[in-house]
């Protein structure tokens, strides 16, 4: 029987928490025409050899049409369960594969707290997290900071284009 070889390390989920969930109705009456796109922001940081947090959070802005704002913002945290120590393996395991893992956290979150309001359930669509990874800028987290220091600490994006 072959057995496929992984050169990433393995991670287990441990779970999340959120550090922030808001909604709020912006009212100034300057507001973008069009759809409502989200924005997404992530960061990763180690706490020790084998556990790392990962935070992603996920804005969505207002419209003329829908005055109402979103944001989540959770923290996933990830330990090691087998692999070697590979940073690059951690760090895409990070901007990648722990970033899928809690995007269906963020997407219930902003439907749960839109579904309270005046305008309606927002459903955030499906995202190719491995296509939106390719415009990481992987030095400026703080996970690749705590091996080689930068300037930036998290990355925000529109989805499929930098902010």
């Amino acid at each position: 029987m072959n057995r496929a070889q992984r050169s990433e390390s393995a991670f287990r989920f441990e779970g999340f928490y959120f550090e922030r969930q808001s909604q709020r109705l912006e009212l100034s009456g300057k507001a973008p025409k069009g759809d409502r796109l989200p924005t997404l922001s992530w960061d990763w940081r180690r706490l020790s050899e084998s556990v790392l947090e990962v935070k992603i959070g996920v804005k969505i802005g207002h419209t003329s049409e829908v005055p109402e704002e979103l944001e989540v913002v959770l923290v996933g945290r990830f330990s090691r369960a087998a692999g070697p120590d590979d940073e690059s393996a951690v760090a895409n395991f990070a901007a990648v594969n722990a970033v899928a893992i809690l995007l269906p956290y963020a997407r219930e979150a902003l439907s749960a707290l839109s579904g309270r309001g005046p305008f309606g359930t927002f459903v955030l669509q499906p995202i190719n997290v491995v296509e939106l990874s390719k415009t990481f800028v992987r030095s400026r987290p703080t996970g690749a900071r705590q091996i080689r220091p930068a300037k930036k600490r998290s990355v925000r994006h529109r989805i499929g284009k930098p902010v």
